[in-house]
């Protein structure tokens, strides 16, 4: 038996918009296959993009493509979890960004708990983790100059 990777319900959002991100890596790989002399004579060229891109539309069908429908938590065929990995964490230093950036109060409080769930998830996930690489997320009470020590 194959094991399985829950997504709890809250990083369900993150990870679709992840594998959004990431699905423009075959996208471009088959663009860029377009242009090469002879293309038409050599399918397989364009089959291990392909493949990838196949692969990330029916994780897609599984996680949900509406970020509108209603959250629920997602369980997954193990063979997915390096995907599902390197999605997040190629997406996580982008949330983190707009996280040192928001202004509004509330804005900052959806990035804080979108960081955090996507470093729970990493925890989770089977394959190469180095938690000694999170950044810590700052309290509502502190401010950007103060250490925090």
């Amino acid at each position: 038996m194959t094991a399985t990777v829950l997504i709890p319900a809250a990083g369900v959002g993150d990870v679709r918009e992840a594998l959004l991100c990431l699905l423009g890596d075959p996208l471009e790989a088959l663009s860029n296959t377009l242009t090469l002399p002879e293309r038409e004579l050599h399918p397989e060229w364009f089959q291990e993009d392909r493949r990838e891109f196949e692969r990330m539309c029916r994780l897609l069908d599984v996680v949900g493509w509406d970020a509108a429908a209603p959250a629920r938590q997602v369980q997954l065929a193990g063979e997915h979890a390096g995907l599902v990995r390197r999605a997040v964490e190629d997406y996580l230093p982008l949330v983190e960004g707009w996280l040192a950036e928001a202004k509004p109060q509330r804005l900052r409080q959806e990035h804080r708990n979108s960081v955090q769930a996507m470093w729970s998830l990493l925890q989770e996930l089977p394959g190469e983790h180095a938690p000694d690489e999170q950044e810590e997320i700052p309290d509502e009470d502190h401010h950007d100059d103060e250490t925090g020590a």
